[in-house]
């Protein structure tokens, strides 16, 4: 991603991030809320202006086709973006507990534990009282449930909650509620380390092949059908402000001078178990606003 500071983009290249994400318009009435999703005759100069590269779904098609398809097409890109936010929730609800310190004791899961826990992702295997990292996965899910039964002010339990009784539909009332959502919690623990798995046997098969193009391009499709995640912060955007401050004060770059800036990033960044990384679209904001 780039943000320049001075010449326009294209008006397609701002567009195109609206259609890549299905942003809907949102209008707002008194008595009701509708959501409208941008209609083929405004998408149309966008979809002939890049026609070369138009995703898959609507590439090769011809005029006629695109708009019959099109109500279709930016239909599903909404549901699978909204599949893939609540995907990223749960897994931000795994780094909490594995990684979160503000509800429990216990000691964070470490690399060398998480490794052993790939290895053992079998249901039955985690019911073993006699591995201490599962056992140390249970006291944290123990401890979290507790801590949503009188979750305070803490904003990660108070997500949690919301996800699970909320979203989820489970309970804290019961004894039979109460283990359920372990389950849920045990079950998304073992999704996210066969997830991992998976992306490191693929980048392992990209690296044998010997072509770095090949590979590169491997990597750039890894992540196409990951969890988004929504729970983000202020610690980037604050970074990022800190820093420029500090360029500018040391006169490293003269004013006027800086034209591009480049945001990398494969994912989320995590602080203390929850996702801290605002977005692509967001850092360009903030970097923006800096400059």
């Amino acid at each position: 991603m780039s943000f320049k500071s001075r010449p326009k983009l294209k008006p397609f290249t701002a567009c195109l991030l609206l259609l890549a994400a299905a942003c809907a318009l949102v209008a707002q009435t008194p008595s009701a809320r509708s959501v409208v999703f941008i209609p083929y005759k405004d998408a149309k100069p966008i979809l002939e202006a890049e026609s070369e590269i138009l995703p898959q779904g609507l590439s090769g098609k011809t005029a006629d086709a695109l708009e019959r398809e099109w109500p279709n097409w930016i239909s599903r890109q909404d549901a699978e973006i909204r599949t893939r936010l609540a995907q990223g929730d749960e897994d931000s609800l795994v780094n909490l507990l594995v990684f979160g310190t503000s509800y429990t004791r216990q000691p964070r899961i470490s690399s060398a534990q998480l490794a052993q826990l790939n290895q053992t992702t079998d249901a039955k295997l985690l019911e073993s009282p006699n591995s201490p990292v599962v056992n140390t996965l249970k006291a944290r899910i123990s401890d979290l449930i507790k801590s949503m039964l009188a979750p305070g002010t803490n904003e990660r339990v108070l997500f949690t909650r919301q996800l699970l009784i909320g979203r989820k539909g489970l309970t804290l009332n019961t004894p039979t509620g109460r283990a359920q959502i372990e389950r849920f919690l045990l079950d998304s623990v073992i999704r996210v380390l066969r997830e991992h798995a998976a992306y490191a046997k693929v980048l392992e098969s990209a690296r044998l092949l010997g072509n770095p193009s090949e590979e590169f391009a491997e990597r750039s499709r890894l992540y196409h059908t990951r969890g988004l995640s929504s729970d983000t912060s202020l610690f980037p955007n604050f970074a990022i402000e800190e820093s420029l401050k500090g360029i500018k004060t040391r006169g490293l770059f003269a004013p006027g001078t800086v034209s591009r800036v480049a945001i990398i990033g494969p994912g989320p960044l995590r602080h203390r178990g929850h996702a801290a990384a605002p977005g692509p679209r967001k850092c360009r904001r903030a970097a923006g606003d800096d400059i």
